[in-house]
């Protein structure tokens, strides 16, 4: 199992499909081993045993890497990540991929170049080219990683793809792709009842954004902090709790920034799996930017969500996906609310990262943008005031998150389709 190694989400989704598979009854004793990565053991708990983590170096390919082993495997599940796809359907090992940005793909774009790149790669298996293929795999990937995620649909087995609100004009436009993907809901632990609810908590993002400088994504922590810390002055009973990317914490300690903060108020290192999903079933209020895994985890629980500014291109998007799916609207933080902010007409890979950061920036510091900043803050102080708005809110914004993705049966649909056909396979 391997999951895209950009953003915690994907991992998340993984370990997520890796403990409903082990729910299943002929994988109670299959081998599962996982890739290894950084956002991997950030948050993998491996007292949890299930599975194996390969001992594969930070930026070995998965084509370098079997070259210099004799693992072998029965299948692969891939969770945004493209390669393990393609290296699986070179030796015909059954390949089953995960992606919750299928609506997003804009096909008008790629529409005419895809089928050419797929018949490139066809005839390079046909030669048993194992390293040309890769090689074209690795221009293809850094010229536009899109195209080669997209490609990996054509390539596996079966799909699964998140619901989003343009599944049905890609699955027409490729038909090839309709008998062989699935459109699932939210990949999301099993719901608990009765939790009681203690703190706030406030989820960053746990991965740096490549694409901007490691000071930018300081400042946006320092402001998020600040911001909170504020907040929490009207609550010194109630705990506020950050969770942040180790090395943004590092630095923060370093320069001393961690050091006087209210009591009540405590900043942590992005946390495993298991705690991060504790933290936020347990909370009265989530504070995140608006990304979509940490969302429906949110949503799954009944938990409020409140929106910080963007942290990456895919979050406008993401964002404005929500509102025109119903999405409750509440005071928040965003620039796509506050700055009617859109992302220009050039796909994700263009995108004009250091402005968002910069317009983040202004959107908690600038007197243009006090409004807001007391719109937020007025609301989450009327939510902790009040229980049966936490609870109404949730709810109201659970509903919708339900109907715009489909639901949150996500990792049983997936689950039981790939558990039924390897069975097939292993019954051979």
């Amino acid at each position: 199992m391997s999951a895209q190694q950009f953003g915690f989400g994907p991992c998340a989704e993984m370990v997520n499909i890796a403990k409903g598979l082990r729910r299943r009854e002929n994988f109670n004793d299959a081998n599962i081993f996982f890739w290894n990565s950084f956002e991997l053991r950030a948050i993998y708990d491996r007292s949890q045993q299930l599975g194996t983590v390969l001992d594969n170096k930070r930026g070995q390919s998965l084509f370098e890497y079997m070259d210099h082993t004799n693992q072998q495997f029965d299948a692969i599940i891939s969770s945004y990540d493209a390669e393990p796809i393609f290296y699986g359907w070179y030796h015909d090992t059954p390949c089953f991929l995960y992606d919750g940005m299928f609506s997003f793909w804009d096909v008008t774009k790629i529409e005419k170049d895809i089928r050419a790149m797929i018949r490139d790669f066809i005839d390079l298996k046909e030669q048993r080219d194992s390293d040309g293929l890769f090689r074209l795999y690795q221009e293809l990937t850094k010229e536009n990683h899109h195209y080669t995620i997209f490609i990996a649909y054509f390539l596996s087995n079966h799909n699964f793809a998140r619901k989003g609100d343009n599944d049905s004009q890609i699955l027409s436009t490729f038909k090839e792709l309709s008998g062989k993907t699935d459109i699932v809901g939210a990949i999301v632990p099993q719901k608990e009842e009765g939790v009681s609810k203690d703190h706030v908590f406030v989820s960053l993002s746990a991965s740096l954004v490549p694409t901007v400088k490691t000071r930018d994504s300081v400042n946006y922590a320092k402001n998020v902090i600040r911001y909170v810390v504020d907040i929490s002055k009207d609550h010194p009973m109630v705990p506020f709790r950050i969770s942040i990317n180790p090395k943004l914490f590092q630095i923060l300690a370093e320069e001393g920034f961690l050091s006087g903060l209210p009591t009540n108020v405590e900043v942590m290192k992005s946390l495993s799996y298991e705690q991060n999903q504790d933290y936020i079933k347990r909370a009265k209020v989530l504070m995140i930017s608006p990304g979509y895994s940490t969302l429906h985890e949110a949503a799954n629980y009944g938990v409020p969500t409140v929106f910080l500014p963007e942290q990456n291109g895919g979050q406008p998007v993401g964002y404005r996906k929500l509102i025109d799916g119903n999405f409750p609207q509440t005071p928040n933080l965003t620039l796509v609310q506050n700055m009617d902010y859109r992302i220009p007409n050039k796909g994700f890979d263009d995108f004009p990262m250091q402005d968002l950061y910069s317009a983040s920036h202004e959107i908690f510091n600038s007197d243009a943008f006090q409004e807001p900043r007391n719109g937020v803050k007025a609301h989450i102080n009327e939510l902790l005031n009040n229980p049966h708005l936490i609870e109404n809110l949730g709810s109201s914004q659970r509903n919708a998150i339900k109907q715009i993705i489909g639901g949150f049966n996500g990792v049983e649909v997936i689950t039981r389709k790939i558990s039924n056909s390897l069975q097939r396979q292993w019954n051979k």
